[in-house]
């Protein structure tokens, strides 16, 4: 019941959140790359 939706509920949150921070490692790298390219 109650108790399950909850859990799925958090668990769709983890899984969001896990996704940003991929998206959010992409884009450090590719601005390391940059930063290095451009002080080079």
């Amino acid at each position: 019941g109650q108790r399950k939706a909850n859990f799925e509920e958090c668990d769709a949150k983890k899984h969001e959140s896990s996704d940003r921070l991929a998206s959010l490692k992409k884009e450090i790298k590719n601005l390391q790359i940059k930063y290095t390219k451009a002080k080079n």
